[in-house]
């Protein structure tokens, strides 16, 4: 999840214009967003596994309140007279060929948020036509439902009917598993995801991906050409930008294998996989070439990375110079208990050369590619 905060005059004018955005924006698209939750969906079915897993789901769900999304900030808006408490999460579309896109969107706070998050990720007509525009879409196949949803110690059981297989492809099974593992991870009470079909556990599903036992960040992969860690291995999420079509530009992850034991600290290997210029399968980066990483150190909730004078080669343009700092932030994001990162050009604190001020913290941010809030916002929002 984003954290954080940028320093200056730049970052109060944001904030205040950001609030300011939301009340309004918010109050125009809750009946929207209302849908984008009960839409694809009718009475919830009764579970058939016989663990009573719906009732534990609405308990425990109750108990973790908006800390379930990483205990980012609610705002209240008034609706018709009524006050209404929403909230961010975060749900892993799919663009025109199945990669896997984080948004952001705000909903009204509400018992089983988690299962509204995986309740949105259902392919229909109604959600479809919502988000098409985007270049995004669901990620579930039509007709899927949440037979039961639980969450305990940190991890979370769904159990799915068996509509979820009602896929063609090895493409649509890897971004299902990872979608969903995604999306409920993006919450603070959820570490781990156990995926059920009709009450019970699955193996190897049609195409080859493993769903045994507990799926996580640490073992399933995103954006890469299988869906599961190999043995001896470890990943880290690192962030590109790709067009969804010719109007919508994402920061989206993709996931890097290396050996467990290389020796290389993980800040290092994350900047040895951006510097790498990285353009596969429509993916792009923005950091220029040649930007070594020299250090970091890590300081409370704070990252610092000391990098190359390479770094100021982007060619110019606020728009570039914000994008390469998106990428360093949101890959940064994945340390456990960062909420800021500050950025070193050869030791020393510096301004780039578009006039960001990059002496003071950059706030990790609770958002990703809010587009569905009905506008672009920026990093720093």
């Amino acid at each position: 999840m984003l954290r954080g905060r940028k320093g200056g005059v730049l970052v109060n004018a944001l904030e205040k214009t950001r609030r300011e955005n939301m009340k309004r924006l918010i109050l125009l698209l809750f009946f929207a967003l209302a849908l984008f939750v009960s839409g694809c969906t009718g009475p919830a079915p009764e579970d058939v596994s016989g663990n009573d897993t719906g009732s534990e789901q609405n308990e425990s769900l109750s108990e973790s309140g908006a800390e379930e999304n990483g205990g980012t900030e609610t705002a209240g808006v008034s609706v018709g007279g009524t006050d209404i408490e929403v909230m961010p999460i975060t749900i892993y579309y799919r663009d025109g060929e199945g990669w896997l896109i984080p948004v952001t969107r705000w909903i009204e706070k509400q018992e089983g948020i988690a299962r509204a998050a995986i309740t949105g990720l259902t392919d229909c007509p109604l959600t479809r036509e919502e988000i098409e525009y985007y270049g995004i879409y669901p990620v579930l196949p039509q007709g899927t439902q949440i037979l039961g949803l639980t969450i305990r110690d940190q991890v979370a059981t769904i159990d799915f009917d068996r509509n979820i297989l009602n896929y063609d492809s090895e493409v649509d099974e890897r971004g299902i598993v990872a979608s969903v593992v995604y999306t409920l991870t993006e919450f603070k009470t959820v570490k781990s995801v156990k995926i059920l079909i009709n009450g019970y556990p699955q193996g190897t599903l049609k195409f080859g991906t493993d769903i045994s036992g507990s799926l996580s960040r640490d073992n399933i992969l995103i954006n890469c050409d299988r869906a599961n860690l190999a043995g001896g291995n470890k990943k880290l999420d690192v962030y590109f930008f790709r067009d969804a079509n010719e109007r919508f530009k994402y920061i989206v992850p993709v996931s890097m294998e290396y050996e467990a034991d290389d020796g290389v600290d993980a800040i290092e290997k994350m900047f040895g996989f951006l510097s790498r210029g990285y353009v596969k399968d429509g993916f792009y980066s923005e950091l220029p070439a040649g930007v070594k990483f020299l250090s970091s150190d890590i300081n409370g909730n704070i990252v610092t990375v000391n990098l190359s004078k390479e770094l100021k080669n982007y060619g110019g343009g606020t728009l570039r110079e914000e994008s390469l700092l998106k990428q360093i932030v949101y890959t940064l994001r994945q340390l456990d208990g960062i909420t800021g990162v500050k950025l070193l050009i050869e030791g020393k604190e510096d301004v780039r050369p578009e006039g960001t001020d990059i002496s003071q913290p950059i706030k990790v941010p609770d958002e990703i590619n809010p587009v569905l809030n009905g506008i672009f916002k920026a990093l720093w929002d």
